[in-house]
């Protein structure tokens, strides 16, 4: 270790009148040892290294250097630009990592897409960074964390709707802190199938319609209406959509990309098996179809 000094105080380029401050245990051959207390090392005219000690310079040379404990941790670094950073182990980790980033997941629930009705008691949140964290919140009535905590678990909690939670961490060396976000996402089902029953005829009640949608047809569980379906109409069949009101109205196309205007529709409210009431609209082909592959594609 007895070049370890030397080759710090060459690649410090040290110039006359320079100054790097260390702490810890310096050692020197001739057995004169400073024990944890600042050193000011200068270089002098002649290439040796000087250290004061108790305000006397002593003239070291080089090879009469060793070093016994001195970490990058132990270094001082001061530079008005990155004040925040303190030693020579801040530094090269500033460095090394390059980008500050940060990564936060919801590990819990795993759960991508909960039902209205549903209703998620604990979150378990997830984070990485490449920079040491300074100060970090998250939202939702969590405010400021330690900033040793890479994870933190919020419960007990009520989510019924779409929530999201957003950390905002500061780290050494950066002027902003970065924000990162992740949803607890709620949506609806849309419902697709087939019947060669007319459930939008006045022979059918509401009460007909909306147990038909429950348990006749297939189901999605979605965010939006966005969807492509390919149905075997075979033995003169309808094709049922019943679509969330709250996502609007639909263009039907077909395969071929022709919108299917004027499509029979009806409104109606439908619980589903969480207890929550829901407005629909269900809309059926004009006619029965008879194909093995009737493309219908929303947009």
């Amino acid at each position: 270790m007895s070049s370890t000094l030397i080759d710090l105080a060459r690649q410090s380029r040290l110039k006359s009148n320079d100054t790097l401050i260390l702490s810890g245990s310096v050692s020197i051959q001739s057995g004169f040892t400073l024990q944890n207390e600042s050193v000011d090392i200068r270089n002098s005219v002649d290439g040796d290294i000087i250290i004061k000690t108790g305000g006397t310079y002593n003239n070291i040379p080089f090879s009469s250097l060793t070093n016994s404990d001195i970490t990058a941790e132990n270094i001082s670094y001061d530079n008005f630009l990155f004040s925040s950073i303190t030693n020579v182990k801040q530094a090269l980790d500033a460095t090394l990592t390059g980008t500050y980033e940060v990564f936060l997941n919801i590990t819990s629930p795993v759960t991508p897409l909960f039902e209205l009705g549903q209703t998620v008691t604990s979150v378990i949140l997830n984070w990485s960074s490449t920079r040491d964290i300074t100060a970090q919140t998250l939202n939702n009535g969590i405010g400021a964390i330690p900033t040793s905590l890479r994870s933190f678990v919020h419960s007990p909690v009520a989510i019924t709707s779409t929530t999201t939670y957003t950390l905002i961490a500061s780290a050494i060396n950066e002027s902003s802190a970065l924000t990162r976000s992740q949803n607890i996402n709620f949506g609806r089902k849309i419902y697709f199938g087939i019947s060669s029953n007319d459930y939008l005829s006045p022979t059918h009640s509401p009460t007909d319609l909306s147990s038909f949608v429950l348990t006749g047809l297939s189901n999605s569980l979605q965010v939006n209406f966005l969807s492509n379906n390919i149905f075997n109409t075979l033995g003169s069949n309808f094709y049922y959509y019943a679509i969330p009101s709250a996502f609007g109205i639909p263009v039907f196309k077909d395969k071929n990309g022709f919108i299917l205007n004027g499509l029979p529709s009806t409104s109606i409210t439908i619980t589903n098996s969480f207890g929550f009431n829901d407005n629909y609209r269900v809309f059926r082909s004009h006619f029965k179809q008879n194909s093995t592959g009737t493309t219908v594609i929303l947009s």
